[in-house]
């Protein structure tokens, strides 16, 4: 796996400083770089690019603009401003790299690219109108639909939150998992979450008018308001009938 890479930066210096990182990451391989706003739209408009390291103040432009001009490209952040983290995240970015950015964390960054371009290279595919070939992990092996407790959107991304090790982040909208996961199994409740509601073992209130979900088989547990506990709960009270 080739991961082909753009290097967005207004200051040549920072340009140099990452290509020499990124030497030491054979995965990575830099197939442009750009030191302005419209540099940058012209290698995304014209060239294969899986990901963008990209600084935030590009003189005129702001680089968070930027992602409006994106496809599927995945977006690192670089940047000496660590109060655009949270914005960024909000907007699907992959990472978010203080300068002066260092090996050992450059390193973090890119396996996790890694796991995100892995995921959501393989296409969803239904089994036989049963089963559900879901999303590989780093062994690359098939997780059932079952072992899914949870998933949360993330803007244009849903985060799957699985019986075991960490979530995963995946390139594709609620709504596509709409279309493949199977009522009364998963049920969507509200506009950011599913949930699959066998799994479910418990629901139970918590300070803050929160309430705590507790799932069979597992420990991990997912905090709700209570206006999508009492969703959830009208929901299990007048479930859907299963699709035909």
């Amino acid at each position: 796996m080739m991961i082909r890479a753009l290097l967005v930066d207004d200051e040549i210096a920072a340009i140099d400083w990452m290509l020499d990182l990124l030497r030491s990451h054979p995965l990575i391989q830099v197939v442009g770089t750009a030191t302005d706003f419209e540099q940058a739209e012209k290698w995304i408009a014209e060239s294969l690019i899986d990901v963008v390291f990209l600084d935030i103040e590009l003189r005129r432009h702001n680089g968070l603009d930027l992602l409006e001009h994106l496809d599927q490209q995945q977006v690192v952040l670089v940047t000496a401003h660590e109060e655009y983290a949270l914005r960024g995240f909000d907007l699907g970015v992959v990472d978010y790299l203080l300068k002066p950015v260092s090996s050992q964390r450059l390193a973090v960054t890119i396996e996790r690219l890694r796991k995100s371009l892995i995921a959501a290279a393989v296409p969803l595919k239904s089994s036989s109108g049963t089963a559900l070939s879901i999303f590989p992990v780093e062994s690359m092996e098939l997780i059932p639909p079952e072992k899914i407790l949870w998933i949360e959107a993330e803007n244009n991304y849903s985060r799957i939150h699985v019986e075991e090790g960490p979530s995963v982040l995946l390139r594709r909208t609620l709504g596509e998992w709409e279309n493949v996961l199977f009522e009364p199994q998963f049920s969507r409740i509200g506009r950011s979450l599913m949930i699959n509601l066998p799994r479910m073992r418990s629901m139970t209130s918590q300070p803050e008018n929160e309430w705590k979900l507790e799932f069979y088989e597992t420990l991990k547990t997912l905090n709700i308001g209570s206006t999508i506990a009492r969703r959830l709960r009208k929901f299990l009270s007048h479930p859907r009938p299963p699709a035909s």
